[in-house]
């Protein structure tokens, strides 16, 4: 994949680990392109502080995440994690709890589960965690790579092909959502992915028209 897609440097952009939280929680069932609109007018209405987010009236909140769709439930959310975040000390003072305990205190919020709290871990605190989403699961399962790891096993097998660290982490994570979106997709594009020869889908007869 390195390889096909090149250096994904900045793949995630944010200015600050609250900005990741915020592209964390709107990107859920969302596109980035829609999420980068509403990040733009959080921008310019609050200047994506947590304090200015997490006292915003709801109802303007909303208004101004509707590009990321689903905009009033992610309101609610979006106002309670900012409360969160500012109680807790901001990125410095979260910063300093440790891994597991973060990543409990992450999923006790409203609307974080495993997959978005382990984003936010990665890619706001610098943690050494792997991403399991849809993506790596539809990539290893077609593959035949992951077949019999799920759930906190398989990110803990890609952890250690990584080497424990954040770095190769956030690099093959990145990796795996492109191919995923460029090849490997609900409806793959078998033929020229360059995965082909190693992939157990590719080489079946369900792929040989793809």
């Amino acid at each position: 994949m390195d390889r096909a897609h090149g250096p994904l440097p900045g793949w995630w952009p944010a200015e600050s680990g609250y900005e990741v939280l915020v592209g964390a929680l709107l990107i859920q069932q969302s596109r980035w392109q829609q999420v980068e609109r509403s990040l733009v007018r959080l921008r310019a209405e609050t200047g994506l502080q947590p304090h200015a987010i997490a006292s915003a009236p709801e109802g303007a909140l909303a208004e101004w995440i509707r590009p990321s769709g689903f905009n009033r439930q992610k309101a609610v959310r979006l106002r309670a994690l900012s409360h969160w975040w500012s109680q807790s000390g901001g990125e410095d003072g979260l910063g300093d709890v440790a891994t597991p305990q973060l990543r409990d205190a992450l999923l006790a919020q409203p609307g974080i589960g495993p997959e978005t709290a382990d984003a936010i871990l990665l890619y706001a605190f610098g943690r050494p965690v792997f991403v399991v989403d849809a993506y790596l699961k539809r990539l290893l399962a077609r593959t035949g790579l992951g077949a019999a790891a799920t759930g906190t096993d398989l990110g803990s097998q890609c952890l250690k092909a990584c080497g424990e660290t954040a770095a190769c982490s956030r690099k093959a994570h990145a990796q795996v959502v492109v191919h995923a979106q460029s090849y490997c997709r609900k409806q793959p594009v078998c033929l020229p992915c360059p995965l082909a020869g190693v992939c157990a889908y590719a080489g079946s007869s369900m792929a040989a028209s793809r």
